[in-house]
Formats: structure tokens, sequence, C-alpha cells
């Protein structure tokens, strides 16, 4: 059913790690959803939020990333590093899902606009 979803979809697990992408990341991060799974999120997310900054800090659980099982919030101002290191705007609505593998927040990801940030060139 995620292959079909036409907005970028990921599952986090506690660790903050990345255990499910769908193809949807493949058109808006140039990342096959193998390549993503396993990876820590704080290497494709960016913004303001500390929930995705520093893994080992209180602000990371996923009790920041969603605040309750069937809760929904919203972040505007988030930023997916594409693989070619463009920092695109997105819209990441997200929820906390209870499984008996255990806790996950499911990551929607939408453009915000058609611009992206340049990678800033080492000097």
């Amino acid at each position: 059913m995620l292959n079909v979803m036409p907005e970028a979809i990921i599952a986090i697990d506690e660790s903050g790690t990345i255990q499910l992408a769908n193809p949807a990341m493949a058109s808006l991060g140039g990342y096959a959803p193998n390549e993503l799974v396993g990876r820590p999120v704080s290497e494709l997310v960016r913004g303001p939020s500390g929930w995705l900054e520093s893994p080992n800090e209180p602000d990371a659980s996923l009790g920041a990333l969603a605040t309750r099982v069937g809760d929904a919030r919203a972040d505007l101002a988030q930023r997916v590093l594409h693989r070619d290191g463009a920092e695109i705007p997105v819209e990441i609505s997200r929820r906390l899902l209870a499984t008996p593998q255990g806790r996950f927040v499911i990551a929607s990801i939408r453009r915000l606009a058609n611009i992206t940030t340049e990678p800033r060139s080492e000097e």
C-alpha cells in the first residue's frame, strides 16, 4: 500500500533509525527506499526541531517525535537532504504507531515549494 502513495513515507524506530521508506522518497530525495533503511533519520531530515539533531538527547525520543499513539504532529520548517546535497523544504506530518514489533513514528513528507537550497561548497 505504501508503494502507491504519492507522498514520501518513512518509518522510524525508537533508536531514530529508518526502518521503512516508500518509493516516493526516490523522487523527493533521490534515494531508493532500500538505501535509507538502517540509516539514522538525522542523516536525511534537517530542521530546527531538536528531535532529529542528536539521538542521545531526551528530545530525540519517540515521545518528542509524536506525542501519543494516534496523535499526529506536523512541522513546517524541516528540510530533507537530497542525495546531491541540496536541502529541500518540506512539511513532515508524523504519527506514533504501536505494533507488536515495537513503537514507530510514521512520517509523511511533502515538498513545500519547488525550490532547493544548494549545497555549500567546501573552501
